[in-house]
């Protein structure tokens, strides 16, 4: 850590110290909320209550504002466009609920993650036919993906967006898949902290039976898995985090086929490896642990 990092640092812990002495009467003065960007969060954040005077109604006399936040959240249940978390889980259940059949998915209007960035869960597929309905105003999508993929820019223009009901705000909403969703330099930490994620569930090594058919994996194939994109689910077994499809490990070494969708935020294996290296050395004699930690520093310097 360098001696500007540490000044500040410092300088942060004296102020924490400071404000949070009870004997400082003073401290509003210096942790009052005037600056632009506290004004524009308390214009928007904050709006009066809308209520009839009553004497009867003490609690609407102490809270003469509400919070917008909470009350869009009460309103709109589900409604979390900027949620990684939640995108991420609708995909899933798109993903785990279709396995199984072959679908007219392409890499630009209708696929697991397109349909997931407008709100749309996972419901039911029978015989092409896939159902979804929406986590915030329960309507249901119908789509036909067994027709070619040439109606999908159809589907998508037609019934995707336009099958929310008139106050749904997934209808004029879409989680922003290009910044978010796809890598990009910006969130090159969420992939950092996966990997460390990954690595701290992966501590204790699998076994290998003696009987077992498949070679032990290195720390050097671990680590090259988990840069691009994959978690360990069993002795051989991987499952990418961004398409959750599912491969041995063996064949994804070996460079035999990419076994990630074509929408697939991995589906360039070598696109991540190379961000995350294009400002850092790794020494030759670093195991898993000092990657990580010259990652660690290299965000801190970003």
């Amino acid at each position: 850590m360098d001696e500007k990092l540490q000044g500040r640092l410092n300088k942060v812990g004296e102020e924490l110290k400071w404000i949070l002495e009870p004997s400082k009467t003073s401290r509003k003065v210096r942790f009052s909320a005037e600056s632009p960007c506290d004004k524009i969060l308390k214009k928007w954040k904050y709006r009066p209550r809308e209520t009839l005077s009553n004497r009867f109604l003490a609690h609407a006399r102490r809270c003469p504002y509400e919070n917008v936040v909470l009350t869009a959240r009460k309103d709109y249940p589900g409604f979390n466009l900027h949620s990684y978390d939640d995108l991420m889980i609708r995909c899933k259940k798109l993903q785990d609920g279709t396995r199984e059949q072959w679908l007219d998915w392409d890499d630009v209007w209708i696929n697991p993650i397109s349909i997931s960035s407008k709100g749309w869960d996972f419901k039911t597929l029978q015989d092409g036919h896939l159902t979804c309905r929406c986590v915030t105003c329960s309507n249901t999508l119908c789509l036909q993906l067994k027709l070619g993929s040439q109606l999908n820019k159809r589907y998508w223009e037609k019934y995707v967006s336009s099958e929310h009901s008139m106050d749904c705000p997934w209808k004029k909403n879409q989680f922003d898949l290009k910044n978010e969703y796809y890598v990009q330099p910006w969130n090159l930490i969420r992939e950092l902290e996966r990997i460390s994620r990954s690595k701290e569930t992966r501590s204790t090594p699998i076994r290998h039976e003696k009987s077992s058919r498949f070679p032990r994996l290195t720390e050097k194939d671990t680590f090259e898995l988990h840069v691009q994109g994959y978690e360990m689910m069993g002795e051989d077994l991987v499952q990418c985090t961004g398409c959750y499809k599912r491969a041995f490990a063996q064949s994804i070494l070996q460079n035999e086929i990419n076994f990630h969708a074509k929408w697939c935020k991995y589906y360039d294996c070598e696109k991540l490896g190379k961000m995350l290296k294009g400002s850092v050395v790794f020494p030759v004699n670093k195991n898993i642990n000092g990657r990580l930690k010259l990652l660690e520093n290299y965000f801190e310097n970003m």
